[in-house]
């Protein structure tokens, strides 16, 4: 959901971003360094960082990696 950020940004009718609490995918607040959040007013920041704006966290992802 992270990239989608981008895409809905970019398009001129990306008016909702899905965005799943940590109930129902416990995970993902841990795959990245800096999760993705929601503001005060419920909206998601665009990141500013160069890219997608997103480090993954590579010692979490090892755990999971199959083969």
């Amino acid at each position: 959901q992270e990239v989608h950020v981008h895409l809905v940004c970019a398009i001129p009718n990306g008016l909702l971003l899905e965005f799943y609490r940590e109930t129902v995918d416990p995970l993902r607040m841990q795959i990245f360094q800096e999760p993705m959040v929601l503001d005060a007013e419920g909206n998601v920041p665009v990141p500013k960082r160069p890219g997608l704006g997103f480090t993954p966290n590579y010692e979490l992802l090892e755990r999971y990696r199959v083969g």
